[in-house]
């Protein structure tokens, strides 16, 4: 296996940074290439960093990130990677999506993570294929590309485009990326440097609920979750959930208020509020169609509760959003 690695070749790589990207998004995707260059004793990744400007990226987290120069429409290499975060496009120059267009054949993979697929849907080079993004983005991306197959994998790998959710699905995406490319030892490698133990398949939903220790810690509460996040639109009752998970509805109730802190009811209301807040950020939705999103069958019932939950009405919830 030593042989096999010290003859693996170098791929190039460009990384077009936008503003207001993750720090964990970045560092996800580029520590896992960085990890694999130290394991092999050699440099199979060479990356740049390059931006709409050329200037450093100023990210979430308030740090400001160097680049090693502007996005041209000259690039080329073995793979692009678009990192973007919330309104990516607005983040971008507008002449970035006419640049991305230009260079697209000239590499033979293109990886784009969280905002960055709304750059590369501008392109067209989405149209009639699947593509995933950040579940936060997901209904306005559909509403925005009609002619892409919206799904809410963690990622979608075609034969040239990846189109990636978040920071841990880009992970997931460079450690399978590894294993196809150069060898499945060095991905796991890679993988154990980080202690990094996740078994996630790329068809696997990005939830709206990440379940941390409690998947492990309690398995009935995280599929009490899974089945109410699933019926958000629907919801069924508390006695239904627990026959589902094969438990009394009293023992449901003692093991949320342990491993959660709240009754199983109060969360899933929550779960219902939360994702109706989401949908009023995000979508042109009505409010009547956000209520009935969100398993309220009537619009007075829904603006009752989330008022209660929010201390707005979600007209003025929506409006307090808007800059």
């Amino acid at each position: 296996m030593e042989k096999k690695i010290q003859s693996l070749e170098y791929l190039t790589v460009t990384i077009l940074l936008i503003p207001s990207s993750s720090l964990m998004t970045v560092a996800s995707t580029i520590d896992p290439m960085r990890a694999a260059n130290r394991i092999a004793g050699k440099e199979i990744f060479r990356w740049k960093l390059v931006s709409p400007r050329g200037l450093s990226v100023d990210l979430t987290c308030g740090i400001s990130l160097p680049v090693n120069g502007r996005f041209l429409d000259n690039e080329r290499g073995d793979l692009l990677i678009i990192i973007g975060g919330f309104d990516a496009l607005n983040k971008a120059l507008p002449v970035t999506p006419i640049r991305l267009k230009r260079v697209l054949s000239s590499f033979h993979k293109v990886v784009s993570i969280e905002g960055g697929t709304w750059l590369l849907a501008k392109t067209g080079a989405l149209d009639g294929k699947k593509a995933t993004t950040h579940w936060e983005d997901l209904e306005r991306f559909s509403d925005e590309f009609s002619k892409i197959d919206v799904v809410a994998d963690r990622f979608v790998a075609g034969k040239k485009y990846v189109t990636v959710g978040g920071a841990s699905p880009s992970f997931d995406f460079l450690l399978a990326f590894i294993e196809e490319k150069f060898v499945a030892a060095l991905a796991y490698d890679v993988s154990s440097v980080f202690i990094y133990s996740s078994t996630s398949h790329p068809a696997d939903p990005q939830p709206f609920v990440s379940f941390g220790c409690l998947e492990e810690r309690e398995p009935r509460v995280a599929n009490a979750i899974r089945l109410m996040e699933a019926r958000i639109d629907c919801p069924i009752t508390i006695a239904a959930i627990a026959k589902n998970v094969k438990i009394s509805s009293r023992r449901l109730e003692t093991l949320f208020n342990a491993q959660v802190g709240l009754s199983p009811a109060v969360y899933f209301n929550r779960l219902r509020l939360k994702s109706a807040e989401r949908l009023l950020k995000d979508t042109n939705l009505t409010v009547q169609e956000i209520g009935l999103r969100t398993g309220y069958s009537s619009t007075a019932s829904f603006s009752r509760s989330f008022k209660k939950f929010s201390g707005q009405a979600p007209v003025v919830f929506r409006y307090s959003m808007v800059d």
